[in-house]
């Protein structure tokens, strides 16, 4: 099993107690004068799924027209487990972060574009770029920092045997479902309520009318003839349902 990683003093003093990831600005992003830009982002360890984008219910909210309302998200998953392997068990519960591109421009990890409906692994020292603007020459990117206390994330380290590592895959079914729900788990895209046939409503009025005129004749018939309305009116009116 990994050994936990033993934070730097950088590190340290940087993240608040809890963080397993941090994201710092990028020095060339620094030109950028958004009050809504943070220079460092930290995301606790019992946080499973962090949004990004311009929407206010975002856990970072970026108030810029380059980023989309559901930029993109940072999310944990169990790490896949090699049946061939000895070291390896799912009681060690190891786990990979993603980045999930949902964004219209596109994500960029480490100059690579990741594109909506994308995701890609985030390894220790990995630099996102959010956007990458080349009409007004500006980029927003952040450094990647995995405060690996717990041994959970291998330390953050890129594993040299893995192939995999830095290849763009699909996003899958469970990934898309993230798109619906902000990060208190409420659906973002409010359903419509669906619009009622008015021919069918007034179908309904007619016959339940019938029904009830049809019902009164028949009352009347059988207070003239001096029987009461009771069984024959109800078996009547249901053979007229029939019909």
């Amino acid at each position: 099993m990994h050994s936990p990683k033993t934070p730097t003093t950088e590190e340290t003093n940087a993240a608040p107690p809890g963080t397993f990831l941090t994201l710092n600005l990028l020095t060339e992003s620094e030109t950028l004068h958004k009050p809504t830009i943070k220079s460092s982002i930290s995301i606790k360890q019992g946080s499973p799924v962090f949004y990004i984008g311009r929407l206010d219910t975002s856990n970072y909210m970026i108030s810029d027209e380059r980023i989309s309302k559901l930029h993109c998200v940072i999310t944990k998953k169990r790490h896949p487990i090699q049946t061939e392997s000895i070291y390896e068990s799912p009681a060690m519960g190891l786990e990979d972060v993603w980045l999930l591109d949902f964004s219209t421009n596109g994500c960029y990890v480490n100059r690579k574009k990741v594109s909506k409906g994308h995701k890609v692994k985030l390894f220790d020292g990995d630099k996102i770029h959010l956007f990458i603007d080349k009409q007004h020459h500006e980029r927003l990117g952040y450094v990647v920092t995995i405060n690996d206390g717990t041994g959970l994330y291998r330390n953050g380290v890129r594993p040299k045997d893995d192939v995999t590592c830095g290849l763009v895959e699909l996003q899958d079914r469970f990934d898309k479902k993230l798109m619906l729900f902000n990060k208190r788990g409420v659906e973002q895209h409010v359903r419509q309520p669906q619009k009622k046939d008015p021919s069918s409503d007034a179908a309904s009025d007619i016959e339940n009318l019938e029904m009830i005129v049809g019902k009164r004749k028949i009352d009347a018939e059988d207070k003239v003839a001096g029987q009461p309305s009771g069984k024959k009116s109800k078996r009547v009116c249901l053979s007229n349902l029939g019909q």
